[in-house]
């Protein structure tokens, strides 16, 4: 798929969600295969200002790209400056959110309205919704005829979701690329943020590696009640390595 001139060298790719599509997470979703990253959105008035906030947000790794930078507004001023100055900063997409999801309009995914929007319109569309594995991405695509797929809540705690081969994997060999992920993804975290806000994001992206493996909330308890990086690290090791050897005995 392309966009503009940019290719979209996967079929799947990385929904932005606000508070975790950070440059860590984004990069390491695009290291599992994922096509394209962007941003969390960026209200255009703060980034044309300088708020850190803003500065923040359009921070990246150049390995992402290529890269979307999602802006927010209401006023078409500003946000077409917004939008030049994220080609300035190295945007090779930018991205206009035209609205959020809400509680009451987010559980099951009409698919049927992505394939009425493909019927509909002449430029290629990107699907999304209830997509938790490439098997369903390649179905929605058969389903809808969509172009590409995003993947949002499908991927927290699951970023090896854009890696093609990973549900060829043996069980354990899965396990161990999940281990090298996440320790490769903690990393960037303590190098891209302060203490105070990489342990806000070791627990919450912990918290979502935990999904699906025994005793997970008893785990997750843990986690939030640790108060320092170096902390909730250890509590989360430990427990990998402890649900590692209960599955190998």
């Amino acid at each position: 798929m392309k966009i503009g001139a940019v290719e979209i060298p996967a079929l799947a790719r990385l929904a932005p969600m606000a508070g975790i599509t950070n440059a860590p997470f984004r990069l390491i979703a695009r290291e599992c295969g994922s096509g394209l990253t962007t941003s969390e959105e960026m209200d255009a008035a703060a980034l044309l200002t300088g708020h850190p906030f803003a500065d923040a947000i359009a921070a990246y790794y150049p390995a992402e790209r290529p890269l979307a930078m999602q802006l927010l507004g209401k006023d078409p001023d500003l946000l077409a400056r917004a939008a030049e100055r994220c080609q300035v900063l190295g945007a090779d997409i930018v991205d206009l959110n035209m609205g959020c999801p809400m509680p009451k309009i987010t559980g099951k995914a009409p698919w049927a309205i992505i394939r009425e929007v493909v019927e509909s319109v002449s430029v290629p569309v990107t699907g999304n919704g209830d997509v938790h594995s490439m098997a369903e991405a390649r179905r929605m695509v058969a389903e809808t005829g969509c172009a590409s797929v995003m993947i949002g809540r499908g991927a927290l705690g699951s970023p090896w979701i854009f890696d093609e081969s990973f549900e060829t994997l043996p069980r354990e060999a899965q396990r161990d690329l999940k281990a090298r992920v996440i320790a490769r993804h903690v990393s960037l975290i303590r190098e891209h943020f302060r203490e105070k806000y990489a342990l806000i994001q070791m627990k919450k992206h912990l918290a979502w590696y935990t999904e699906g493996l025994g005793h997970a909330t008893e785990c997750r308890a843990r986690i939030f009640q640790t108060r320092s990086p170096e902390e909730v690290w250890e509590v989360f090791e430990s427990y990998w390595t402890s649900t590692h050897r209960a599955v190998v005995a």
